[in-house]
């Protein structure tokens, strides 16, 4: 699975220690007075953000691992122009450094370890939306920084409200500013999140968060080495502090120079749609299947029949899937009793599925493929996979890599489901 190949990049990458730092640079006023609710003022701020035309930020990163008292540091730059191309510069402990640049055609990634080799993804619509092995890793490339040039429309990529409210913390001053703190359950690997806010500039100067749903993935993850495994701490916590914050400024194009180092190899890891194609086209008969409950209970897609059906094929070692559940979770909640049928389905095990599904509080109707029959036929090359099925049984959408929810409730729509 493509999914399995980019999973096995990241956890070489952090078998070498590549403990990351990210970058940021930003200094201008966006609005006269900044709101009271904390909810209104993330969206305050990722508002600032969606507005830039440019932006640069470098960032001093610290990772601390619970009561061992041991940390490790790094530095990261980031420069960008909207709505997709930038450059991020990470390097760690000095020596090894990571480099993910994207000219707004293609995302090319690599590092100082010619063994590591070069891929390059295509690029996304906005660095909002970026998912490519670096830049979505907290310990490589990745931030949540990114999803505030998304603006507030994109909150629920930003926070999860199931399971925590978004909050106010204590008042900080960072860099001169006098900063809101703003707690919430971010989405992806980040967990608790503290994110400290300047309440003139709308700009981010410091993010703090927990990494647990991180250390859950590696430590159920097949693919981490054992000895690497006996080293993973039991608590972690990770600091991005923000300065150098530059917006507005005109940065060169050729910043963004994708050219790959000749001494690489490099891998072209293929776009969604040509990862896996439907297994028939779009308005003919979805194939008939059959998949089994936590208890043992079996269910068939013609059972049902007269429902608008959405397939999540997923795992909980996957951190895109884990980053799209929320939504699969919030689609359930809002139109299972309005004709929808949420059939989440993984090919692992009850012992491993039903732990995480009570963690996370997840009450969407989850299907085990054990011998991965349903996966076959309906051609999962790569997850998370999204089917939707008409109330008729015909496919009406199939969808590789994840989603944001807005393109998966209009897919909804179209499929006859009233969403609003």
């Amino acid at each position: 699975m493509q999914s399995s190949r980019l999973l096995t990049v990241g956890t070489r990458l952090a078998a070498l220690g590549a403990f990351c730092v990210l970058s940021m640079y930003a200094g201008a006023v966006f609005a006269p007075q900044a709101p009271t609710d904390p909810a209104a003022f993330l969206k305050w701020s990722m508002s600032s953000y969606q507005a830039l035309g440019s932006f640069q930020a470098e960032s001093a990163w610290q990772q601390s691992f619970g009561s061992a008292g041991a940390a490790v540091e790094s530095k990261r730059v980031l420069v960008y122009v909207k709505p997709n191309r930038f450059k991020v510069i990470s390097t760690h402990a000095g020596s090894f450094t990571q480099i993910s640049v994207c000219d707004g055609k293609k995302i090319v990634e690599y590092s100082t370890s010619a063994e590591l080799g070069a891929q390059t993804y295509p690029a996304p619509a906005s660095i909002a939306e970026v998912s490519s092995m670096q830049m979505q890793h907290p310990m490589f490339c990745g931030s949540l920084l990114y999803r505030f040039f998304g603006g507030p429309a994109r909150l629920s990529a930003l926070a999860d409200t199931h399971k925590a409210p978004i909050l106010f913390g204590p008042d900080v001053t960072l860099d001169g500013q006098r900063c809101k703190t703003v707690r919430f359950y971010a989405t992806g690997l980040y967990g608790k999140t503290e994110v400290a806010i300047g309440v003139k500039d709308g700009l981010v100067h410091r993010i703090r968060y927990g990494n647990e749903p991180l250390l859950e993935m590696m430590k159920g993850s097949k693919d981490v080495p054992q000895n690497v495994m006996k080293g993973l701490p039991a608590k972690l916590e990770t600091v991005e502090l923000f300065s150098r914050l530059v917006v507005a400024k005109p940065i060169a194009a050729a910043t963004f120079d994708t050219t790959v180092p000749k001494n690489l190899k490099t891998t072209e890891m293929p776009s969604s749609s040509e990862e896996s194609s439907p297994p028939v086209p779009v308005g003919q008969a979805a194939p008939e299947f059959e998949v089994a409950s936590l208890t043992g209970e079996t269910k068939r897609l013609s059972d049902l029949r007269g429902k608008v059906v959405l397939l999540d094929f997923w795992a909980t070692w996957c951190p895109p899937c884990r980053k799209g559940l929320p939504e699969t979770q919030q689609l359930h909640r809002e139109f299972a009793d309005k004709g929808l049928a949420v059939l989440a389905i993984s090919d692992e095990d009850s012992k491993t599925v039903e732990p995480f599904l009570k963690q996370n509080s997840y009450s969407f109707p989850t299907y085990l493929d054990a011998k991965g029959a349903a996966g076959k036929i309906y051609k999962v090359e790569a997850i998370p996979t999204v089917v939707i099925i008409t109330r008729e049984g015909r496919l009406s959408a199939y969808m590789v890599g994840l989603q944001s929810p807005e393109t998966i409730r209009a897919e909804l729509k179209k499929a006859g489901l009233e969403t609003k």
